[in-house]
């Protein structure tokens, strides 16, 4: 039994891959296709509702308590894929029932069976399988987690087989089980690309087609080698632009900072001498202020050189509540005096140092939109060269691709030419036998089972009408004798031909 998930992120995209022909004109090759936990039997209008309980995904967490959102990249769809080799399942009796139940069995093994589903089989290959299209939204909203996914199901295919066989019949998933009850990790296995596995089937059973596959198998290995360049050079430029550009804005937002520094240090060089003179100043009151306060005459002069009349009696004239204490403290106290002096001196400091602040920051303003100026047209010219760069890329991935279907064509052409050549030489075959050898196997019986006897009717009675109708029927035996001939003679010219044609196109 082979089993794989994977997940995806489009339910219209893998619904259409399922539902319908690989041209997507028909759905010739879907032998059945049912739904689980969802409300509809029609498939077409069930990955419909999957999708809808994507995008009520918030919704759904605010009704059970859960805070939204979702990590980047999440992808809600499971496409869980089941085959049977032929001779497996016709040893199996395998039949819609057990394909479901087997379906259902796998989704229970990775804790899917209440998500939403839809099982659809198809008869496109040789070998039996089916699709199932999961919906990894729980009812919560929450997306469901891959934890082990893979091993269970190969747990699960492992059972299945024991089960209906009484033996694994994949004997390489029995052994990595083996390998990991004993503790050790199996070997990786990697599964083999689609194109060589249909060119090695083709090998076996047209051993003519070797050289083919071997020349075909290099071109492969050439044309990876080419595009794995081709991204490395790629990625490699949109690194290169992109550190471009973040090397100019790291170098103007350098300049920038430079500038406003300099700046900043040629306005306080040239409030140096201001600065001196204001703390020489200060120093001086300061020797005043103590020798005024020595004597109380001297003390009353500060205080009265402290009081702000204006603030004191208010915009009327009267005096704003509390005022007159202040006053009282001023003339009554030498430490109200010396901390009302200490806060004006500090205050005339903290004035400086704002206005020369606000000269500082009204040209470092001016940089920094210079900067945000020079940035944008950084930008704007990284957003031009990535959306040539983007064309440019188009135009490679779109030759290498051009590349590709080429070599996809070639293989299926030389494998469609293979067997066109075996149904064209069993064709030349019968048509060119000999006439002696027809004639022989005629007479021999060859290839003809032997005829019972029968009783002889008695014969009828001449008439006057049964010469001519012998003489008829003769001809009309002779005429289509030469007809068949004719056909043949026709069929066999048009098939050399065909050869002829296929043979100078090869050494074209």
């Amino acid at each position: 039994m082979f089993v794989e998930i994977t997940r995806a992120r489009s339910f219209k995209g893998l619904a259409s891959y399922c539902l319908q022909d690989a041209d997507r004109k028909g759905s010739e090759r879907v032998v059945f296709a049912e739904t689980r936990n969802l409300g509809t039997d029609d498939p077409d209008a069930a990955w419909r509702v999957m999708a809808a309980r994507y995008y009520m995904q918030d919704e759904l967490k605010k009704r059970n308590g859960i805070r939204p959102g979702e990590h980047k990249g999440a992808k809600p769809v499971g496409h869980l894929v089941l085959g049977w080799r032929d001779d497996e399942a016709e040893a199996q009796g395998l039949d819609r029932r057990m394909m479901i139940t087997a379906a259902e069995d796998a989704l229970k093994s990775i804790g899917a069976d209440n998500h939403q589903a839809i099982i659809v089989a198809h008869n496109d290959t040789e070998h039996p399988h089916c699709h199932v299209i999961i919906n990894l939204i729980g009812d919560d909203g929450r997306l469901k987690k891959n934890w082990k996914e893979r091993e269970k199901l190969s747990d699960f295919a492992l059972d299945h087989e024991r089960e209906h066989h009484g033996r694994p019949i994949v004997d390489r998933r029995a052994r990595h089980w083996e390998d990991r009850r004993a503790g050790e990790t199996p070997e990786p296995v990697k599964k083999k690309p689609r194109d060589l596995y249909e060119l090695d089937r083709a090998v076996e059973e047209h051993p003519e087609l070797q050289k083919f596959a071997d020349e075909h198998r290099r071109k492969l290995a050439a044309f990876e080698t080419a595009k794995a360049d081709l991204k490395a050079r790629q990625k490699k430029h949109c690194e290169r632009l992109r550190w471009v550009l973040d090397e100019r804005i790291k170098r103007t937002r350098d300049e920038t900072g430079r500038a406003i520094r300099a700046h900043k240090s040629a306005v306080r060089q040239a409030n140096k001498e201001t600065w001196a003179e204001t703390y020489k100043r200060q120093a001086a009151d300061r020797r005043q202020f103590a020798k005024n306060e020595q004597a109380l005459r001297g003390g009353i002069a500060n205080a009265w050189r402290l009081i702000d009349w204006k603030a004191a009696l208010g915009p009327e004239g009267r005096p704003v509540r509390g005022a007159l204490v202040t006053i009282f403290n001023l003339l009554t106290s030498e430490a109200a005096r010396r901390e009302a002096f200490e806060a004006e001196l500090k205050q005339e400091l903290t004035y400086r140092r704002a206005k020369q602040r606000q000269i500082e920051e009204a040209k470092a303003k001016e940089l920094r939109v210079e900067e945000a100026a020079t940035i944008k047209a950084h930008r704007a010219a990284y957003t031009r060269k990535a959306a040539a760069m983007k064309k440019r890329h188009a135009r490679q991935d779109a030759a290498l691709k051009e590349r590709g279907q080429e070599l996809t064509t070639e293989r299926k052409a030389a494998l469609a030419r293979v067997r066109e050549d075996r149904v064209e030489l069993r064709w030349h075959e019968r048509l060119t036998e000999s006439a002696e050898r027809k004639s022989r196997r005629r007479k021999s019986g060859e290839g003809r089972k032997p005829r019972q006897k029968r009783e002889r009717r008695p014969r009828k009675k001449k008439t006057e009408q049964q010469p001519e109708q012998t003489v008829q029927r003769a001809r009309d035996l002779d005429r289509e004798a030469e007809l068949q001939d004719e056909f043949e003679r026709r069929m066999r010219d048009d098939l050399m031909q065909r050869r002829d044609d296929r043979s100078h196109d090869r050494e074209r």
